[in-house]
């Protein structure tokens, strides 16, 4: 199991090469969504910026995978912020089910958590403060590269 999590993070620093920042708020603002079918709007830029200083672990605990990830680095929890794209995650398919649950940590305090969709249909979280949905985004580019690494990998290891 060590091994899987030590290949799993090589995946992940390899998945992860654009260096993420913390974001502007002159950066292109995306205006809340209300009448989306998820109802959600996207995660504000403050918020954001708060996630990407105090984060320093995220666990991931997929649902299907044989596999899980837990990143103890306040850099690669960074990468890790910068799969939330900025764009929201609007709608999703009804068939649509999460791959794994997302946890945000900081000094060992969970400050956020996330549901993870990832098919064809839809890629996007929907973020649980204290277990209420609050915000929903789209997965960044780099992100959709980093599960698809992750599903082809545990692919190889199942055979």
């Amino acid at each position: 199991m060590k091994s899987i999590l030590l290949y799993f993070s090589v995946i992940l620093l390899v998945a992860c090469r654009d260096t993420p920042t913390k974001k502007s708020t002159t950066d292109k603002q995306v205006e809340p969504q209300a009448e989306e079918s998820i109802g959600l709007p996207p995660m504000p830029v403050d918020v954001y910026n708060k996630l990407f200083d105090n984060c320093d672990n995220i666990d991931y605990i997929f649902h299907e995978l044989p596999i899980s990830v837990s990143q103890d680095e306040k850099e690669a929890a960074q990468q890790t912020i910068g799969f939330i794209g900025e764009a929201p995650f609007k709608s999703k398919d009804a068939s649509c089910k999460p791959i794994a649950r997302k946890f945000f940590k900081s000094n060992g305090k969970e400050i956020l958590a996330a549901d993870v969709y990832f098919s064809d249909k839809c890629k996007g979280y929907i973020f649980f403060i204290e277990n209420k949905p609050v915000y929903a985004n789209q997965i960044s580019s780099s992100g959709v590269n980093f599960y698809n690494n992750i599903i082809a990998q545990t692919s190889n290891i199942q055979q």
